[in-house]
């Protein structure tokens, strides 16, 4: 199973996240966990994040995220963002996808960004997601197409930020 968080940060900081999934039966037992360290938050910026998650045996009732700041410190160019934009799902029975195109408001190069694809039914519950890495050029525009798991999607966002991989020239 995929397990997706959407994160929203509130404040001046930029920071590092570290996100810890568990998945829960009925009766409250673990069936699996797993942990992220993939995304980097800018001041005031939703990102997303997605990690599979082994569960060997039962039936997944609940899963939950902790999110943890690794790093954090002021983030002294708050409009340097990524932007998605002509996000499409595209359905198929073992390799449904999210498309789209980031524009990027950095003024360098940016190498091995993060996107997390969030996709949900039409109740607006999640019902799947996936991640994928690209680069772009400043000021430029790159495709991206992320696999993702999960149910059916009745729409799909894609999150672009800064990942722990990331560099920029």
């Amino acid at each position: 199973m995929t397990a997706v968080a959407v994160i929203h940060n509130g404040s001046d900081q930029i920071s590092s996240l570290e996100v810890s999934f568990a998945a829960y039966d009925a009766a409250g037992e673990v069936l699996g966990q797993q942990e992220t360290s993939a995304p980097i938050a800018r001041a005031n910026a939703t990102v997303a994040t997605t990690v599979p998650i082994e569960v060997k045996t039962g039936k997944v009732a609940k899963v939950t995220a902790e999110v943890n700041v690794l790093q954090k410190q002021k983030d002294d160019h708050p409009t340097s963002a990524f932007v998605a934009s002509g996000v499409r799902y595209r359905p198929g029975d073992y390799d449904a996808s999210v498309t789209g195109k980031i524009t990027s408001r950095y003024d360098q190069d940016v190498k091995d960004a993060y996107v997390a694809a969030v996709c949900r039914d039409a109740a607006g519950k999640i019902v799947g997601g996936g991640e994928d890495y690209y680069s772009v050029k400043g000021g430029g525009s790159t495709a991206v197409q992320v696999s993702v798991s999960g149910g059916r999607a009745k729409s799909c966002q894609l999150y672009p930020t800064l990942g722990g991989a990331s560099s920029a020239s």
